[in-house]
């Protein structure tokens, strides 16, 4: 039986590094607890992220509090929430993503 995905792996200064070399591809949300829009997207983040870890296993989708994980915040630039950056494996340059398109987005890269 297959692990039913229910949540986006949190994303941590501690953790991400590791995420970045071990998959090709890494989605952040970040997010903050009191972001109304936030939670609005999350499931469709979680769709998202079965539909491509079924076709591309070196993908993972991931949420980034920026409140906590406020020095991840600030390297990255992240004015507001919900931001979503897509990064790619040795590339040192996220892609910017509006959440509405992200699904587009991930159709032309993958």
């Amino acid at each position: 039986m297959k692990k039913k995905i229910t949540q986006l792996k949190e994303i941590t200064e501690k953790n991400f590094p590791q995420l970045l070399q071990q998959h090709e591809w890494v989605v952040v949300e970040f997010y903050t607890d009191d972001c109304v829009v936030c939670k609005q997207i999350e499931p469709m983040l979680l769709q998202l992220q079965k539909n491509y870890q079924r076709i591309n296993k070196s993908i993972v989708f991931g949420k980034c509090n920026g409140q906590k994980e406020q020095a991840l915040a600030r390297h990255y630039m992240i004015m507001s929430v919900p931001t979503i950056l897509i990064f790619q494996r040795n590339d040192g340059l996220p892609m910017h993503v509006k959440p509405e398109h992200l699904k587009e987005r991930l159709e032309e890269i993958l």
